[in-house]
């Protein structure tokens, strides 16, 4: 099982831009495989900051793997989108990731960028785009395309020429509620990692029913959607995590609201040394 760090680049970190990439950068050092970015402020789109900051990260060496949280629709036409992931993945040595729940629209996009990605003549008619014939390039690096996670709940449409793919299970999904996937996943779990576990409890309580928008019901339980407790809790969860379900990957977030620079570094190094550090690694299962 891989892990990931996901970062929100919406949330506010001063003038320390360049901080928190030296701090991005450092997570494969401390035991991070990929670090995944979205853009909340953009409702979730693959918007035109997120590959700004994507770009910068990419370019540092050292970096680890890099992902995109995002909706393939937005303000971006699917041709720049196809071009600009393409680069990416170059600059990555072919180790981009694309998790996304499209809506109509998106999967519209997404047809178009798998199709640019081929680097064949291709044209376009469809419900929102109309493209004559053109060739794109640069192509990605890997092949056939860039890692590609979709919802664990979306429904491919046939025009959309998928070469492989796999799973995502996002924050407010129940892990107990899990089927057996035929396809690699990926979990995202918020992560809330303090010295005392009843800190921890209401905190992650706080964070889990804010985002399921009611309270827990009867039968739910903290763990059900987060990670929480000290160092010992939490790395008991993650290796239960990764016996139960078997991820590919594990995408986790701070989840304390720590929006000072210094708090989440100390929560990325801490999660690293104190829960990392002491799990087995196995060997890597590969990506969709």
């Amino acid at each position: 099982m891989r892990v990931g760090l996901l970062e929100d680049i919406a949330r506010p970190v001063g003038d320390a831009s360049k901080p928190a990439l030296a701090r991005l950068r450092e997570a494969g050092g401390q035991g991070y495989d990929a670090v995944w970015l979205q853009d909340a402020a953009s409702g979730g789109a693959l918007s035109a900051q997120l590959l700004f900051v994507a770009a910068q990260l990419a370019a540092l060496e050292g970096s680890p793997a890099l992902g995109l949280c995002s909706q393939p629709s937005g303000s971006l036409h699917p041709l720049r989108v196809a071009e600009e992931l393409a680069v990416l993945d170059i600059m990555t040595a072919g180790r981009l990731e694309w998790a996304m729940a499209p809506d109509a629209e998106g999967w519209e996009v997404l047809e178009i960028v798998l199709r640019a990605w081929r680097g064949e003549p291709f044209s376009h008619t469809g419900e929102r785009h109309s493209i004559p014939e053109i060739t794109c390039h640069p192509v990605p690096l890997r092949e056939p395309h860039p890692a590609i996670w979709l919802a664990d709940d979306a429904s491919i449409p046939k025009s959309v020429p998928l070469e492989g793919h796999g799973r995502i299970v996002g924050m407010s999904a129940r892990l107990c509620e899990l089927d057996a996937a035929a396809v690699p996943r990926a979990i995202v779990r918020q992560v809330v990692l303090t010295d005392s576990r009843v800190e921890a409890r209401e905190t992650a309580a706080s964070a889990v029913e804010h985002r399921l928008g009611r309270a827990l019901g009867v039968d739910e339980k903290i763990t059900d959607f987060a990670i929480v407790g000290d160092a010992a809790a939490c790395r008991e969860q993650v290796e239960r995590l990764r016996a139960e379900h078997s991820p590919d990957i594990l995408v986790v977030a701070e989840g304390s609201a720590a929006d000072h620079p210094g708090a989440r570094a100390e929560w990325q190094r801490a999660f690293a040394e104190d829960v990392l550090s002491g799990l087995s690694r196995p060997p890597e299962q590969g990506r969709p």
